[in-house]
């Protein structure tokens, strides 16, 4: 069997979008969409995210925004019932999304 480029598109897609997300929180604790816009994810401690809750970010992005378990919905309710206004990953990692400048 031989993978045609049809077949391929998507795990490339799925290749990229994982790398971008886990790659640039993993090793700055921002993608460049959360540096464009002046965000940071940090530890409830208030340090830097490091790899392991990138992981745990990355792996829970899989589920709350795949289109076939409703898209981003399980992620907005997480964000709407949560004190902290934390997506499931985030949970799942001690993990918040804040302001640069608040560190």
């Amino acid at each position: 069997y031989t993978l045609s480029l049809h077949d391929a598109l998507p795990i490339f897609f799925c290749v990229v979008i994982v790398g971008y997300f886990l790659v640039s929180e993993g090793l700055f604790a921002r993608t460049p969409g959360k540096f464009f816009t002046g965000l940071i994810v940090i530890d409830l401690d208030g340090n830097r995210a490091g790899w392991r809750a990138a992981v745990a970010r990355t792996l829970w992005r899989l589920v709350e925004a795949n289109p076939f378990l409703l898209g981003a919905i399980p992620a907005g309710i997480s964000v709407i019932t949560s004190n902290t206004h934390q997506r499931i990953g985030d949970r799942a990692a001690d993990t918040l999304v804040v302001p640069k400048r608040r560190l």
